[in-house]
């Protein structure tokens, strides 16, 4: 539905409330002593914001990193306040901190105008272009292009010029401030006039006839951006260019000619249709670096992408066609990036993988069929990301990610249970020495029976599965196994999900865990009681190792804020807490829980000591679990008042099943 929505346009700040918002940035983690020293001072630059909100951000941020009062003062008597042909009346701010970038990173900032206003900029693909366009190079190794550019986005970052990030997907996306969006365009504009600037460009006189802006982007940048038309001669005239992204165009053919572009470093014809005869040309740029080929409709990459030896950056997700990659592509031994997530057809990935020396990123997600991964995989101790890993008989082995302990972010493990190898392998994968992961994902395939060494051998392998040490995130699904691993090591866990674990009957001392945030358990048909002694961790008082917490006062689940029970049909018990435990002060449970949802279960009666020390509990919903809807309904529940002091009470009784 749409609608209307009112707009508040933001007066200028007092001369106060500039101050303060300034000193705020400009001081942040300073000593009281340097507080003091240039407190005057800086009350004296919060005039030049004249009221605006932005100028205090930058200028705050400028001065965060200026530590001596002369330094403080030279920027309050710069003469850059007096300047007349500052058109916009925040450039004076923009401009002195613009001033302090070294030449390289204020062409990457003044690069940043080729972007409507208000667009959301992709970080990584900034920090790509700025590549291409060869703002990062320098007389070094080449080899930390991309960690460079982090950095100098930051240092922008830093001094205000983006705001608004958000993050999708483990993608880091922001946008500029307007007028930071115009004192770059008048940054473009400047230099565009600059005929020392324009002289390499070398552009066909008749281009000059397209949309001014993108015969500017050429000029001064060497690079053309989502163009608006595709003339059929475009590449006769932009032969300069060393970056080119089309935009998503399904509609739009690629005009013959690309490999006349021969100084071309960043190439994105994401959503194009591309002929055989483009896809050819694409190969023949030698001197690519990155290159977006995502939902091309492809089906069959070329032999020939493997002349571009100096590619780092190779993306050909969501091209559904693709069945297998050329070996050639081993070739490409700077390779950083490759990204194949959604190419639900790929079953294979070259042999010579383990040339691929320097890639850091393999992403897979999505791709259901690609369950074999060469041995190779073992050999790329600097492989950082790897989302999905299929493993067990007829799939890849667990024992190939013993070295790769640089792996980070999400992991998600598919592992097909055949017999006692598979946890042969489980012990050599090291999980535990990954410490840079933060999300694990252990998705079991079984194939065992329950004769008693099966059930053995499962138990066995969720302990050889020990997970890494500082794992915010943790998803358990279709383990078959009789117990839940310990986890009592986790102290970062803050998500766990254990879910259609049939067999499981105890869910061990979950209480223990300092930072867990929010638990679920779906799908436990075995779970028949749930004890304080093992949830909590609690015998009366008492910890289970005998010891209290320092302060008198044991605390269980400190930091719960969402508590979730789904479809455990056979739990019948949820054993309360004693009035003793309640009364004597020494027992915390639950201070922060939020929402409690218990669905589809067979819970006789809820746990109210329990629930009355969960004291900021607001959200009780109950759905389709009949004893607890035929006790706590609410006009016949005869229970109905012992849950009067949760604000928000929710019981439903609608006949549901798990699939």
């Amino acid at each position: 539905m749409m609608g209307t929505t009112e707009v508040h346009r933001l007066g200028e700040l007092s001369h106060w409330d500039c101050w303060l918002l300034m000193k705020r940035i400009a001081f942040h983690g300073r000593s009281e002593g340097n507080y003091k020293k240039l407190h005057d001072i800086g009350e004296k630059i919060a005039t030049k914001c004249k009221g605006l909100p932005l100028a205090a951000k930058v200028l705050g941020s400028l001065l965060r990193s200026k530590d001596t009062k002369e330094e403080w003062e030279s920027i309050f008597d710069s003469e850059i306040w007096q300047l007349e042909d500052v058109k916009i009346k925040l450039f004076p701010h923009l401009s002195l901190s613009y001033n302090e970038l070294s030449p390289a990173m204020k062409r990457c900032f003044s690069y940043c105008a080729i972007f409507p206003k208000d667009s959301e900029i992709d970080v990584e693909k900034l920090v790509r272009m700025w590549m291409g366009l060869g703002y990062l190079s320098s007389t070094e190794s080449t080899s930390d292009l991309e960690l460079r550019g982090k950095e100098y986005f930051n240092n922008l970052k830093m001094r205000s010029f983006f705001q608004d990030f958000v993050e999708y997907d483990g993608r880091v996306y922001c946008k500029m401030h307007d007028i930071v969006h115009d004192f770059a365009r008048f940054l473009m504009k400047t230099k565009s006039q600059d005929p020392d600037r324009t002289i390499d460009a070398r552009i066909d006189e008749s281009f000059q006839a397209y949309d001014p802006s993108l015969v500017s982007q050429v000029k001064v940048y060497r690079s053309l951006v989502r163009p608006k038309e595709l003339p059929n001669e475009l590449f006769d005239y932009v032969t300069c260019l060393r970056l080119l992204s089309l935009g998503n165009s399904w509609w739009q053919d690629i005009p013959k000619g690309m490999e006349n572009l021969i100084h071309l470093r960043y190439l994105d014809v994401s959503g194009h249709r591309l002929a055989a005869q483009v896809l050819q040309s694409i190969c023949k740029l030698y001197y690519l670096q990155t290159l977006y080929l995502s939902y091309c409709a492809l089906e069959e990459i070329p032999r020939e992408i493997g002349y571009l030896i100096h590619l780092r950056h190779l993306d050909l997700s969501w091209n559904f066609g693709i069945k297998e990659l050329p070996e050639s592509m081993c070739n490409m031994h700077d390779l950083r990036t490759l990204n194949l997530a959604h190419c639900e057809s790929l079953s294979k990935l070259p042999e010579g993988i383990d040339r691929l020396v320097n890639l850091r990123h393999l992403s897979v997600d999505s791709t259901e069929n690609l369950c074999q991964i060469p041995r190779g995989l073992e050999k790329l101790t600097g492989l950082q990301t790897l989302r999905l890993f299929h493993a067990g008989k007829g799939w890849s082995k667990l024992g190939y990610l013993k070295k790769l302990d640089q792996l980070s972010g999400s992991l998600e493990l598919r592992i097909k249970l055949h017999g006692r190898e598979d946890v042969d392998e489980a012990l050599k994968a090291e999980l535990k020495s990954k410490e840079h992961i933060e999300s694990l994902t252990i998705w079991f395939f079984d194939e065992m029976g329950r004769t008693g060494e099966e059930v053995l051998v499962r138990n066995a392998i969720i302990e050889a599965l020990q997970p890494p040490p500082n794992l915010q995130y943790l998803r358990i699904l279709e383990y078959q196994g009789s117990r839940v691993p310990s986890l009592t090591s986790l102290n970062h866990l803050r998500v766990l999900h254990i879910q259609q674990c049939n067999y499981i009957s105890s869910l061990g001392c979950l209480g223990k865990l300092p930072e867990l945030e929010e638990l679920l358990v779906w799908g436990m048909g075995e779970l028949k009681f749930l004890g304080s002694w093992e949830f909590l961790g609690l015998a009366g008082d008492i910890d289970m190792d005998g010891s209290k917490a320092s302060s008198g006062v044991v605390v269980r689940f400190p930091k719960l804020k969402k508590l979730d029970f789904s479809f455990c049909p056979r739990w019948e018990v949820w054993e309360d807490i004693t009035q003793e435990e309640d009364s004597s002060g020494t027992v915390s449970v639950m201070p922060y829980l939020r929402e409690l949802r218990i669905n589809n279960c067979g819970l006789m009666e809820l746990p109210h000591q329990l629930l009355l020390k969960a004291s900021s509990l607001e959200h009780l919903t109950i759905e389709d679990s009949v004893h607890l809807w035929e006790r706590y309904e609410e006009h016949k529940g005869p229970g109905r008042r012992l849950l009067s002091h949760i604000p928000h009470v929710r019981v439903s009784f609608v006949r549901q099943t798990p699939y």
